[in-house]
């Protein structure tokens, strides 16, 4: 049997749906981009030229966060009682009913891991309050 090299088709150039596919990965992955920006915790702080604000302790929700000991859980106090993360958001609900504009105070101490810090905020959002401060108590924070 004799092959005829030369009656072989030529190969197809592929360049344009190289070029195509490229394109569609890249608007692929700015959309998605988009999407991944928005996750997070929108923060609306005040202007720089704005007045400070005075907070009138009558209208603070104290929430303290601290670190648990070895063997102990993690301590949320809020207004001098001990709550847990599952009661967190009903405990503020309670609370601030008894405030005209209620304002959260997180405590949060030394050694506390963000993501703690970051389910006491959600909680607090959950419970109807966006208004809040956080400030740090002595010790250094864990980072994990």
């Amino acid at each position: 049997m004799k092959i005829d090299l030369e009656a072989r088709r030529p190969f197809p150039n592929l360049s344009t749906s190289i070029t195509d596919i490229s394109f569609l990965l890249t608007i692929f992955f700015v959309i998605t981009a988009v999407f991944i920006a928005d996750m997070g915790i929108f923060i609306a702080l005040p202007r720089r030229d704005s007045p400070p604000r005075v907070l009138d302790p009558d209208e603070a929700i104290s929430i303290e966060l601290s670190a648990a000991r070895p063997g102990e859980e993690w301590a949320i106090i809020v207004d001098t009682v001990p709550t847990r993360i599952e009661g967190l958001a009903a405990a503020i609900k309670a609370l601030r009913e008894t405030k005209r504009s209620p304002v959260a105070v997180i405590a949060v101490g030394g050694g506390v891991p963000y993501q703690k810090v970051l389910d006491v905020v959600e909680e607090v959002k959950r419970a109807g309050i966006s208004t809040f401060s956080l400030s740090v108590k002595g010790g250094q924070g864990s980072g994990r």
